[in-house]
């Protein structure tokens, strides 16, 4: 068993596959901060930065989200035969 995707699309990142969770694991450590930047307490200390800050963050999140579901859901083995069967090159 693995960990749930960052994102919350409910996809499991499984635990063999090193580069993938750690894609993940920053992507939780992002969205944590990301809910903290949009608080009330940073937009009144830093109200012209935060904004900034929020933005910056959500681009991160889009990257991260994009790596994590790339690697997520990889063809199976009976996908890859089937398509190589067909005439399709899948890269596994």
């Amino acid at each position: 068993m693995g960990a749930k995707c960052f994102c919350g699309c409910g996809r499991t990142i499984p635990l063999r596959n090193l580069g993938l969770r750690s894609h993940n694991n920053c992507g939780h450590a992002v969205v944590k901060q990301l809910n903290w930047l949009r608080g009330p307490d940073v937009a009144a200390l830093y109200p012209h930065e935060e904004r900034e800050w929020v933005r910056e963050g959500e681009e991160i999140v889009d990257v991260l989200t994009r790596a994590a579901h790339a690697g997520c859901a990889p063809p199976t083995r009976w996908e890859l035969v089937a398509a190589r069967r067909a005439g399709f090159a899948i890269d596994a």
